[in-house]
C-alpha cells in the first residue's frame, strides 16, 4: 500500500500534556475531510469523512457522518473531531486535512474568533493524544485523503451516516482484501457497463469508452473474478463513478 503523500508539515504545539512520556501509545494516521453542499444557504447539507489507520496500514476504519445544516468550515473542524473521537485510548496521531483553516488554527497561527463551540469540541477530542497536524493540498492525489472526501460528500448527499457494512467493505477494498460480495458486485458492475451502448461505437457517455472497452468487456465476460482481477477492475471502474451511481450507489462508493 503506497502511503507516500505530498504534505506541508507543521510542528505541533503541546496542547495535550496529559500523555506520560514513558507510556507506549499506538501510532495512528487520520485523514479527515468535511464537505458542504449548498454552502451558506439555509438548505446546506454537511458531511464528515474520515479514514483512520494504523501507521503500517494493517488496520483501516472508515467514518462517514452527516452533520446537518452547517458551513464548510464547521464541517472541516468536525471531521477532525469525529476522527479523534473514534479513538478508544490515547494515541500518537498524525492528522491530515486539506483545510489550512483547521490546521493553521490548531497550530496557533489563527485565532478562534468564530465557530467557538466547534473548536471547543475539537480541542476536547485532542486532549488525551499526542498530535501532529499536516496540511494536504487539495487534489494532491493521495488515495486516503480522496477517500475521506468521497465519504464526506456521500454522507452530505444522502443526509445520513453511511452504514457500517458498506464502510467495512470499502476498508477491506483499500487493504486489498475485498470480500466475496464486493468482488461479485464489481463483476456485476462491469457487466452493466459492458452491456451499455459504449463510446467505442458512439460517443454517448454510456458504458466504457473506446480505450477501456476491450479490457472492460473481457473482465465482464469472465465466469468469476479473482481478487486480483477485482482490484484491477476497481481502478478501471473508478473513471465511471458517475455512471455507476446511476444503477448502484454502493458500488460507486466502493470503486
Amino acid at each position: 500500500m503506497n502511503t507516500a503523500i505530498s504534505t506541508q508539515n507543521f510542528t505541533t504545539p503541546n496542547i495535550n500534556p496529559a500523555n506520560p512520556a514513558d507510556e507506549k501509545h499506538p501510532k495512528v494516521l487520520i485523514y479527515a475531510d468535511g464537505s458542504c453542499l449548498k454552502n451558506g444557504s439555509p438548505e446546506s447539507q454537511a458531511g464528515a469523512g474520515v479514514v483512520l489507520m494504523t501507521e503500517e496500514g494493517r488496520r483501516i476504519k472508515l467514518k462517514a457522518s452527516y452533520l446537518g445544516a452547517l458551513t464548510n468550515q464547521k464541517a472541516e473542524i468536525l471531521a477532525c473531531a469525529v476522527g479523534l473521537e473514534s479513538l478508544k485510548k490515547p494515541c500518537e496521531v498524525k492528522i491530515f486535512s486539506d483545510s489550512k483553516y483547521v490546521v493553521e488554527t490548531m497550530l496557533g497561527s489563527n485565532r478562534m474568533k468564530s465557530n467557538r463551540e466547534f473548536w471547543e469540541r475539537l480541542i476536547k477530542a485532542c486532549l488525551t493524544h499526542k498530535i501532529e497536524w499536516n496540511w494536504v493540498p487539495r487534489a494532491s492525489g493521495n488515495a486516503f485523503q480522496e477517500t475521506a472526501d468521497r465519504l464526506s460528500r456521500a454522507a452530505a448527499t444522502r443526509k445520513e451516516n453511511l452504514d457500517k457494512g458498506t464502510l467495512d467493505r470499502l476498508a477491506l477494498m483499500m487493504r486489498g482484501t475485498p470480500d466475496e460480495n464486493t468482488v461479485r458486485m464489481i463483476h456485476d458492475g462491469l457487466k452493466t457497463l459492458a452491456a451499455a451502448c459504449d463510446g467505442a461505437k458512439k460517443a454517448d457517455g454510456q458504458g466504457f469508452n473506446k480505450f477501456d472497452s476491450e479490457l472492460g468487456k473481457r473482465f465482464a465476460g469472465k465466469t468469476v473474478l479473482t481478487i486480483s482481477e477485482a482490484l484491477f477492475a476497481r481502478g478501471l471502474m473508478s473513471k465511471y463513478r458517475t455512471q455507476i451511481a446511476g444503477f448502484n450507489t454502493e458500488l460507486a462508493l466502493l470503486v
